[in-house]
């Protein structure tokens, strides 16, 4: 099977730990990519680079009709050569559940599968995506209906509630779908979520794209439909929330590259 990458996409993931907490997310970093991979919040974990070949660099970029400072990864489709951003969430997640959010625009084409977010220490082909169709997946278990651009900057959400099996896509404050979480749940040690890295082990390790981040919020819990939706709206702003979630994040990148199954 052949499968292309999405361009851009804004992504939220909500996983929270022992008992599901829909509605409870609390945010616990949030990236803004203005000359520092170091979050808002004191004592989260700043992004690693994952540079090997073009190491990254702050960018002016136009999102959502204001310049901005953003975070531009290049590399190749090399397994060894792509780069991107990790974060280790251990100590900061406690447990499964999360909610992530991003503002992103890739650099390639459309036509191409392009990796958005990683869970399992990039060992598996399975993730989150933007499919060859420009539209928001979890391979191989999901697909979204929104068309988007991929050269756009766009919000993207991912919610992830191991509790009840049960993970939640979102574009531009749009829920997309909900199916099982297993795809992209926190199961190795440290918790490592990467970003725009594809597998480096099994099938399809190529389905990558250089881009563009302009935010990413990290949030223990799970965020919901509502709260989701007006992130989408508002991703750089405050996200009112009676339950206490305060912030958001956004990705936003460019591109895609071709996979064969």
């Amino acid at each position: 099977m052949s499968k292309s990458r999405i361009a851009v996409l804004i992504v939220a993931v909500s996983v929270t730990a022992g008992v599901s907490m829909a509605g409870a997310a609390t945010l616990k970093a949030k990236y803004l990519f203005d000359h520092t991979l170091n979050a808002e919040q004191a004592g989260a974990p700043f992004l690693q680079e994952v540079a090997p070949q073009v190491e990254g660099q702050y960018i002016q970029a136009n999102v959502f009709g204001s310049t901005r400072t953003v975070y531009h990864f290049g590399g190749d489709i090399s397994p060894e050569l792509q780069g991107g951003l990790m974060v280790s969430t251990n100590g900061l997640i406690s447990g499964g559940q999360y909610s992530l959010n991003m503002v992103i625009a890739f650099d390639g084409l459309d036509n191409a599968w392009r990796r958005i977010a990683d869970t399992l220490d990039r060992q598996s082909d399975n993730g989150f995506y933007y499919a060859p169709d420009n539209t928001l997946d979890i391979y191989p278990l999901a697909h979204g209906t929104t068309v988007v651009d991929g050269k756009q900057f766009h919000t993207v959400g991912l919610t992830v509630d191991p509790i009840t099996s049960t993970a939640k896509g979102y574009v531009d404050g749009h829920l997309e779908f909900t199916v099982d979480s297993t795809p992209v749940e926190l199961q190795q040690p440290n918790q490592i979520i990467s970003f725009f890295l594809d597998n480096n082990a099994g099938s399809a390790q190529t389905e990558y794209s250089p881009g563009s981040v302009a935010l990413i919020s990290l949030y223990e819990g799970v965020l919901t439909d509502s709260e989701m939706g007006d992130i989408g709206s508002n991703p750089f702003g405050n996200v009112p929330e009676p339950s206490g979630v305060i912030g958001m994040l956004g990705l936003t990148a460019l591109g895609s590259r071709r996979r064969a199954r």
